[in-house]
């Protein structure tokens, strides 16, 4: 993109990161806290007919200036972009994401999340699954990372691929997405990103979602739900579709 260090400084001032900011684990684990917090993961294009397009250029346009989210192909990818513009040295991985309906994997490609080193050791980030990771987790660890009360953990499998998992207990452990550790460049995801705006077995295609951390929990339009976490307590109301756009400028900062 060009004129890169003005993008920069609207990013930050988008994710309410002052700065300044050193390639560490510090500033990493807190860049991807900030953007899950003030970025929502929404497929609402999706369900408007906008087609999404893997153009780095567009993507800023539509989630930095104007204020809006993205699914993981959008979000992920800006974020890498930050990332690499800071100083990080971070590449895109492709996903196959876990089932849990089909006890299966999905086709490769069909998530991105984003790799980075920091002092010879390797960081799984990703802003872009929706409820997932909140902070960086390392890459074939001994110890799962327990944060936002859950377990993750990245294990390394035979072949050389690696298996995001999750877990309440560190007894019963639920897949995520496995990947292998190898760089990828945007357009690799072109077919699954098209593939998950027209098909009608995609999750994406089923239902509108917006979602994003709040200081208390997550907040969530879900189809017609507005369906809000804490601590301690779960909120879940049907609502109308006017109210769907009130909530979402209210609670997302989205005008449509």
């Amino acid at each position: 993109m060009t004129d890169t260090f003005a993008k920069i400084q609207t990013y930050l001032s988008r994710l309410q990161y002052p700065g300044p900011i050193k390639p560490n684990w510090k500033h990493l684990a807190a860049l991807q806290w900030q953007h899950l917090h003030q970025i929502p993961f929404e497929n609402l294009d999706i369900h408007l007919g906008r087609e999404i397009l893997l153009d780095l250029d567009r993507i800023y346009q539509k989630v930095v200036p104007t204020y809006r989210g993205g699914f993981c192909f959008e979000v992920n990818s800006l974020f890498h972009w930050l990332l690499q513009s800071l100083g990080f040295n971070a590449y895109l991985i492709s996903c196959a994401v876990y089932m849990e309906v089909h006890d299966a994997f999905g086709a490769d490609g069909g998530h991105a999340a984003v790799m980075v080193l920091i002092d010879g050791q390797k960081w799984l980030v990703d802003v872009g699954f929706g409820d997932g990771i909140q902070k960086p987790v390392i890459l074939g660890g001994q110890e799962a990372d327990f944060h936002s009360y859950r377990y993750y953990q990245v294990f390394a499998l035979p072949g050389g691929n690696y298996q995001l998992m999750k877990s309440e207990d560190q007894k019963k452990w639920i897949p995520m997405y496995r990947f292998l550790d190898m760089p990828v460049n945007l357009p690799h995801f072109q077919t699954m990103c098209r593939f998950h705006q027209t098909s009608a077995s995609s999750p994406f295609t089923q239902r509108r979602l917006c979602t994003k951390l709040t200081n208390e929990g997550r907040i969530t339009l879900a189809g017609d739900r507005l369906i809000i976490t804490g601590a301690d307590q779960r909120s879940e109301v049907v609502i109308t579709n006017a109210q769907y756009d009130e909530y979402l400028q209210q609670y997302f900062d989205i005008v449509l």
